[in-house]
């Protein structure tokens, strides 16, 4: 089964190639690369795309906390166990949260705790060209989209957080064309763009091999006075000093290096970065990621250690995080 004739990502690529001109000609070549590379994740979800093909439109608020979808028709009985039947094979459901008319997706992740800590920074995003990177299922990319920016690239390897993103477009009326959520990572998109006004690099840094290859990479990225939106894991420690676990972080295995607050500040700065303004240092807890019905069946609270919340489960320090602007 060719995946890409159900995943069309044409109207987005028009909209940005009218937009940008050359610049993205490799990236419809990426696109349909990643959806036709052998993935059996693409048909286990696609049933959640195509059962629910034929209910009827639902419009979308992005503009609040919980980003809702209300019918613009009754739904029946029926159609409702099929949404629900569709949620159900697309679980886990970690970054939220979504109401979908009557039915509250509540995510592993209370996204809209970091959300405000980012609006805080940033300000608004008002006809900005965006990236975001390791955008999961897409909702920062709709939160974004309620500041009308010019366009919001999101990008996501997960097939599981693509389908996610896209059974909330096949629902919807009629899908924006100046928002997707690709299925790409970084590496493939192209070199040399210098078209993005912002950034978001969240949840990622500390998944990456080379961290330092990974902020060049955005710095080439940006357009003129450009900003990057770095959230990441820190721990405390002088400048020079970062934490590499032995062998898992809060039970992640793939955990490379946690800077110090200092350190990445320096990483930022050796990478060519300007006007670093750091955020307050957030320890997550149990309020902001926690075990719901929607989501995997562990989470933070189970990665902690049971007799002091201050460490993980390992003995590392517990997480806690931190937002950074950095321009170029």
């Amino acid at each position: 089964m060719n995946i890409s004739n159900f995943l069309d990502y044409k109207d987005f690529i028009q909209h940005i190639q009218h937009t940008y001109s050359d610049k993205w000609n490799n990236l419809a070549e990426s696109i349909l690369y990643a959806l036709n590379a052998p993935n059996g994740n693409w048909q286990k979800f696609l049933p959640a795309i195509t059962n629910v093909a034929n209910i009827p439109s639902f419009t979308i608020n992005y503009h609040q906390d919980v980003i809702s979808l209300e019918p613009s028709a009754n739904i029946t009985a029926t159609h409702k166990e099929t949404i629900l039947a569709a949620l159900q094979l697309l679980k886990p459901w970690r970054k939220g949260p979504f109401k979908i008319a009557d039915i509250n997706l509540d995510t592993e992740w209370r996204c809209e705790y970091k959300w405000h800590r980012v609006k805080q920074l940033v300000g608004s995003f008002k006809n900005d060209t965006v990236l975001d990177i390791g955008a999961g299922n897409g909702y920062y990319a709709w939160r974004i989209l309620a500041d009308r920016p010019a366009t919001v690239c999101a990008i996501e390897p997960s097939v599981l957080s693509i389908m996610q993103y896209q059974f909330i477009q096949t629902l919807i009326a009629k899908p924006v064309d100046n928002l997707a959520v690709l299925p790409l990572a970084l590496e493939n998109i192209p070199h040399g763009l210098n078209i993005f006004d912002k950034v978001l690099s969240m949840g990622v840094l500390y998944h990456r091999r080379s961290p330092i290859e990974h902020l060049a990479k955005i710095k080439q990225l940006l357009a003129p006075n450009g900003k990057l939106i770095l959230e990441t894991l820190v721990v405390d420690g002088i400048a020079g000093y970062s934490l590499m676990p032995k062998k898992t972080y809060a039970k992640m295995r793939n955990v490379w290096f946690i800077p110090s607050t200092a350190t990445l500040q320096l990483w930022l700065e050796r990478c060519g970065f300007k006007d670093i303004i750091i955020g307050d240092t957030i320890t997550t807890t149990a309020q902001e990621q926690r075990v719901t019905t929607w989501s995997s069946p562990l989470s933070l609270a189970d990665c902690l250690d049971p007799h002091n919340s201050e460490l993980t489960c390992e003995g590392y320090p517990a997480p806690k995080r931190v937002i950074i602007i950095a321009s170029v």
